[in-house]
């Protein structure tokens, strides 16, 4: 008797939070890299916190079921209802007697059980809240790590942009590097702020690299950050790395400099903001000459004309 509600705690801990955190990290390791997914890693999250709260609850109210529901040594069941009632050897006022003073001293038992149910339900539910967010922000963080020098950018997204972490107002690559996750991972947090640039995510770039993050050390994809913000077309991250004397003379993979690679971009891969940062590339003193003229390119000609081109 006295295992029982041991036992009941452990099944109601292994089914509503140890299986179904097994189960999503079984699904996270199961999923393919390169698969397309705009959601980085697993999210275990509220519902395993829940169940925390709940399993607690439920283990307190047993537990404080076997602790204190007893009536002269016995736990309070159905049965011993029946024999207070029926079969005990007394008057019928003395068994209705005893049967009230049974049930007040159930009511007084129950507020204790509940209040035992709701502090373990707190302390379970915390705990619970705490080791899945730090088994979570694990999982992610070593999955937005491989990302990073696979030059993931675009499923990585969701990692820069507020309201996805714990604290749900910062960039959660913001909290993981003032928790000190990018200690030993001075490449991955290269690569971060040329994934911010790529994504024109500036105030996280700003962030990075106030924190003297080198924008253009992340080049694993074969581009620096200047260059990506360049080719994306990401105009407020180019004036940001502008104001932050980014050089812009580094080659590419490909050869080309900052301006060589927004002239590209903008003949091949044009996007709105082109045109005018090329002209603020050459306005910041970017070198023209390292640029093949004329382009073939009409717009992009008249721009680099206007600023020396022959």
């Amino acid at each position: 008797m006295q295992l029982i509600p041991f036992v009941l705690i452990l099944l109601i801990f292994y089914f509503s939070i140890y299986r179904p955190m097994r189960m999503r990290q079984k699904q996270s390791a199961e999923r393919q890299p390169g698969t397309g997914s705009r959601e980085p890693a697993v999210h275990v999250g509220s519902s395993a916190w829940l169940g925390g709260v709940v399993s607690g609850a439920l283990g307190g109210m047993i537990v404080g079921y076997f602790l204190f529901a007893r009536i002269n040594g016995e736990y309070v069941t159905p049965e011993l209802y029946l024999s207070i009632l029926f079969t005990e050897p007394r008057g019928l006022v003395m068994r209705l007697g005893s049967f009230v003073g049974a049930f007040e001293t159930i009511r007084q038992n129950s507020l204790i059980t509940i209040g035992i149910g709701a502090f373990v339900g707190l302390l379970g539910g915390l705990a619970v809240r705490s080791k899945t967010l730090a088994g979570e922000d694990d999982a992610v963080f070593r999955d937005a790590l491989r990302g990073l020098q696979r030059g993931d950018f675009s499923r990585l997204e969701p990692l820069f942009d507020t309201g996805l972490g714990p604290a749900g107002n910062r960039p959660r690559i913001v909290e993981w590097f003032e928790r000190g996750f990018f200690s030993d991972e001075p490449k991955a947090l290269a690569e971060a702020l040329t994934c911010a640039c790529f994504l024109g995510r500036t105030s996280v770039a700003d962030y990075l690299l106030t924190q003297g993050v080198d924008s253009a050390a992340g080049v694993a994809t074969g581009l620096d950050a200047f260059h990506w913000a360049a080719n994306r077309g990401q105009l407020e991250t180019v004036r940001l790395l502008i104001r932050r004397k980014a050089p812009l003379e580094t080659r590419s993979m490909h050869g080309g400099t900052v301006l060589g690679t927004a002239v590209w971009a903008a003949i091949n891969e044009p996007r709105p903001d082109h045109l005018q940062i090329i002209k603020e590339l050459l306005n910041a003193g970017a070198r023209r000459e390292n640029v093949d003229y004329p382009t073939g390119h009409e717009q992009v000609d008249a721009v680099l004309q206007r600023h020396g081109a022959s």
